[in-house]
């Protein structure tokens, strides 16, 4: 057998055990969790960019669907992610999203999430998400596995982080490290302020960093919207891009 072939079924073969482990760590947990008469979410908002399988702790039955508008100053295309997610159980979330470039599909994510818990007095609660990449143009699929960590500190601020790993498995490629990391003011019922970062590397390299200052706006019970501006670097190339993500609950 050709030596990149082992290395693929190698690759193969290592990305399956941590999905087997990561699914066993999820089932578990759920398997320890409170009653559905007690379950509770912490609110805390969502980041703009990198989007979750609706809040950890959002209750079964919960649907909502929205979209994401990028439209990097470089070339002006615009880049939409539209997505529908949901809950199957308590704390339990999947997403199915399609990447556009104008008006061609480029690529396409989904994404399974499990709440693990709340602690310290009900104000941190904390999950895991996997999540399944496909690009279209350059015909790769990667595999991300995080760990959430979310804590309110007051009625006003909050933060929320995605910490993990993301895995190629049908190319030669490296592990890359991902952190996801956001900071939230709520100033009011309607109103929240927010700065996120994010950053992917591997061990020689950052090769992608973007900060992005938000605002995120409730219109009503069903209707919100979130908006802000990334800036930073990809692949030694500085970038800056508009960013609009309207969103409906049912």
């Amino acid at each position: 057998m050709a030596p990149n072939a082992v290395g693929v079924m190698l690759r193969i073969v290592k990305t399956l055990l941590l999905t087997q482990l990561f699914v066993i760590h999820a089932v578990n947990a759920q398997s320890g969790q409170m009653e559905s008469s007690e379950w509770e979410t912490v609110p805390i908002p969502e980041p703009l960019l990198f989007d979750m399988a609706l809040p950890l702790g959002t209750k079964r039955g919960q649907v909502e669907v929205n979209s994401i508008f990028r439209i990097p100053t470089s070339d002006g295309k615009v880049i939409s992610v539209p997505e529908v997610e949901g809950t199957i159980a308590d704390g339990v979330g999947l997403e199915l999203e399609i990447e556009f470039e104008d008006s061609t599909q480029t690529g396409w994510s989904t994404a399974a999430q499990f709440t693990l818990g709340r602690a310290l007095a009900q104000q941190f609660i904390h999950g895991i998400q996997l999540v399944v990449e496909r690009d279209d143009s350059e015909k790769t699929t990667d595999i991300v596995a995080l760990y959430i960590p979310a804590y309110r500190f007051s009625p006003v601020w909050s933060t929320l982080l995605m910490v993990g790993l993301r895995e190629p498995i049908n190319r030669e490629g490296e592990t890359k490290f991902v952190f996801n990391g956001s900071v939230f003011a709520t100033t009011t019922d309607r109103l929240t302020l927010g700065i996120e970062l994010n950053l992917r590397a591997d061990i020689s390299r950052t090769d992608k960093l973007e900060f992005i200052p938000q605002i995120h706006w409730t219109a009503t019970d069903q209707i919100s919207v979130q908006a802000g501006v990334g800036i930073g670097k990809e692949n030694d190339s500085t970038k800056s891009e508009a960013m609009l993500r309207a969103i409906y609950a049912f």
